[in-house]
């Protein structure tokens, strides 16, 4: 060791005995100073100093007037320029459409924006059945500059997000004031809205307990009607020899069939209902149908659960309510005579109660076919949508036949039949005063009549258990409105409504208000990137170090001195005017510039540390390869701006460089001055300082060991580069 110190003392004092050697070695210190401080200073405040990139705005919007709101002109175009008047962050500039239009084209400005003149109108579209999307026109010029493009970028999603405040305001607030009930008009009520509800509810509530104390009470009827008649038809062989009792005996028929007309008009209204549960059904399909239609550009998810729903209804809800009217049909079928018109009419009915289930079962194998696409594809050409649409226009089609049917052919025909069974009646009593032949024919009346009144009773049954679930679900409701009621939250939207649709829209423009927590501030940009530019002209420091000085030893030529004992005597003087630049840089980071520094000492320490492992490796590899040696100094310095993370997140690099971040010094050099400059976190910055030096082996492996069969490869390179008198 003593060797390379005396290589060292002698290298000092042959510098310090020339004047200017002291000089250029002063200026080697100072000058990747200046580098870092140039950069650092230019880039103290970029994106404070927006105002200065010039955009010209144009404003074309001719207002539109809203009707639905009073004598108010929506001026969304106006609205815009106002805020933009106020608004800093960049130099709008406001002009007509061919001075901006010619600016961009000859870089005057940066940009431009265009608001058309039926910007407004097309806001206000949303009250319409036309609803047309509002444009704005923005024209950029990137040939001026790269990052230009990226500030007019972020003025003009400024603009979009004002625009879009706007719209949902002003939509809220015109809903609210339609929907708006002044406090007169409360008042004129005599109740609020959800009163009148909670009451329109409990006076259905009541009316179908009602109608399902009459209906068992008529269940009743049936069942002892049926007794009665099974009675009568047993009694018959007796009424043979007693046509008095005969008489008698129709008499009580004659009771039993009109109280069945009775029975057969409330059937009829029970299959009416029925019928009306159909088409409500189908517009319940239209309406998840449309909603379904809404969401497949926003909500893919949305979508297919409003088709799952489609499905449901058209697959399971419809099925259950068509086989129970199916069952009363054909319980009316079977009391009528056969093949006789009524019968006939019954019949048709039936099969075109058919036709719709199967159109009904289609309708839910495509609805959970396009529901299943859906999920898989993300959205779903419109082309389904109205296929599916054509099918429940269809059904709408078949369902309105069917109830025109029932109204026109079925219901009078089931009332002629029991007037039918009625008249019989008579004439069979007439017959029985005049002979008792004929009680043959009474028995076939009362055979037609049992099995009349036996599907009546479970037409009644069908439809005393549907009044059963309606008036459950109405229950559920009013207990839940009741609860709803009790909050005072129902009272205060309430009280919105009433007073201040301003108000809600205002609130449904911004909603969200975002609370930042900045951690590990940072002042300015300048400070910021800093580590970058100080590691950088560490680096740089070094390799001008290698272009001025030599670093080979002539007595290592002569072999006076071991190769080793030359590397590292020689290297003595590399670090110390190395060490000189490092301090230099930092002070005057932390004391010229004053970037911010949490803790200036760690951040002076690394950047000692920094300087010695680059001054090593650039030594190392100088030493080693010479002349090619520098050229991979400097192809390592232009990796490592790219590769390193000093400017841009790794992440958003090519995975080339992602892939060399690891392994290059720089990464560790920045983000250890970077725990300085915003705050420590942990043991990670002496984790980066840990990993930084673990290039120092590294180094010293090829600059001990590996050099040395190169060491006259390099001479002859040398000799090689020394005849061509030019290099």
């Amino acid at each position: 060791m003593k060797t390379v110190w005396k290589i060292f003392v002698r290298d000092v004092q042959r510098l310090s005995h020339n004047v200017i050697a002291i000089i250029v070695i002063i200026g080697m210190a100072v000058i990747p100073a200046l580098y870092a401080w140039f950069n650092i200073a230019a880039n103290w405040d970029p994106y404070g100093s927006t105002s200065g990139i010039k955009v010209a705005v144009v404003n074309q919007d001719t207002g539109y007037h809203m009707v639905e709101m009073g004598p108010v002109k929506l001026e969304v175009g106006q609205e815009i320029i106002n805020n933009l008047r106020e608004n800093e962050q960049i130099g709008w500039t406001f002009t007509d459409y061919n001075t901006a239009m010619s600016g961009v084209r000859a870089g005057e400005y940066y940009a431009a924006v265009v608001i058309p003149e039926d910007f407004s109108q097309k806001i206000a579209s949303f009250l319409s059945d036309d609803i047309a999307n509002p444009q704005i026109d923005y024209y950029v010029n990137e040939k001026k500059n790269a990052i230009a493009p990226k500030i007019t970028d972020n003025g003009i999603s400024v603009i979009q997000q004002q625009v879009n405040s706007t719209f949902i305001s002003v939509a809220t607030e015109t809903i609210a004031s339609i929907l708006n009930l002044s406090a007169e008009q409360l008042d004129e009520l005599g109740a609020s809205p959800l009163d009148n509800l909670l009451g329109a509810l409990r006076n259905t509530h009541e009316e179908l307990s009602v109608l399902a104390t009459s209906l068992t009470a008529l269940d009743n009827t049936v069942d002892a009607a049926v007794g009665l008649t099974h009675a009568v038809d047993g009694v018959l062989p007796l009424l043979q020899d007693t046509l008095t009792s005969g008489a008698a005996t129709t008499t009580s028929l004659q009771q039993l069939l009109l109280s069945s007309g009775d029975a057969a008009s409330q059937i009829s209204d029970a299959i009416a209902l029925a019928l009306e549960s159909c088409a409500a059904l189908n517009d319940a399909v239209g309406g998840q149908l449309a909603d379904a239609a809404d969401k497949l550009g926003s909500s893919a998810e949305s979508a297919a659960l409003q088709l799952e729903t489609i499905a449901e209804l058209a697959g399971v809800v419809y099925p259950q309510l068509s086989s129970q009217l199916t069952a009363v049909l054909n319980g009316v079928v079977q009391g009528l005579p056969p093949s006789s018109p009524e019968q006939e009419a019954v019949l048709a009915l039936i099969d075109a109660l058919t036709n719709l289930d199967a159109s009904q079962q289609q309708l839910a194998a495509a609805a959970s076919e396009t529901a299943e696409s859906t999920r898989q594809l993300g959205e779903v050409p419109q082309e389904m949508v109205n296929t599916l649409e054509g099918q429940r226009q269809t059904i709408s089609a078949e369902v309105t036949a069917l109830r025109n049917q029932f109204r026109l052919n079925v219901a009078p025909a089931m009332k002629l039949a029991f007037a039918d069974a009625t008249t019989s009646l008579f004439n069979v009593s007439a017959l029985l005063l005049s002979t008792a032949d004929n009680l043959g024919s009474l028995h076939s009346v009362l055979d037609n009549t049992s099995s009349t009144m036996t599907a009546i009773q479970t037409a009644l049954s069908t439809t005393s258990q549907t009044v059963e679930r309606i008036d459950g679900k109405i229950l559920h409701c009013l207990e839940e409105i009741d609860a709803a009621a009790a909050d005072d939250k129902v009272d205060m939207l309430v009280e919105l409504l009433r007073n201040d649709p301003e108000l809600i829209g205002n609130f449904m423009a911004s909603p969200v208000d975002v609370n930042t927590t900045v951690l590990y501030p940072i002042a300015n940009y300048g400070s910021a990137m800093t580590p970058f530019y100080t590691t950088l002209a560490l680096w740089v420091g070094g390799i001008v170090l290698v272009a001025i000085m030599k670093t080979r030893v002539e007595e290592e030529i002569q072999l006076c001195f071991r190769p080793w004992q030359a590397y590292l005597g020689r290297y003595l003087i590399f670090a110390v005017i190395g060490l000189a630049q490092a301090t230099i840089i930092c002070l005057g980071d932390l004391y010229f510039l004053q970037v911010q520094c949490m803790n200036p000492l760690l951040f002076l320490l690394a950047g000692w540390v920094s300087s010695f492992v680059y001054t090593m490796i650039i030594y190392t590899l100088t030493v080693s390869f010479g002349d090619i040696g520098k050229a991979l100094c400097v192809i390592l310095l232009v990796i490592q701006i790219a590769g390193a993370g000093g400017t841009f997140p790794i992440e958003v690099t090519p995975q080339f460089f992602q892939n060399l971040y690891p392994f290059l010094p720089f990464t560790y050099g920045i983000n250890a001055l970077r725990e300085t400059v915003a705050g420590i976190y942990g043991s990670a910055y002496w984790l980066d300082l840990l990993k930084l030096l673990a290039y120092v082996p590294v180094a010293l492996i090829l600059g001990l060991v590996l050099r040395n069969p190169l060491i006259r490869l390099n001479e002859f390179f040398d000799d090689r580069l020394k005849d061509t008198k030019m290099m």
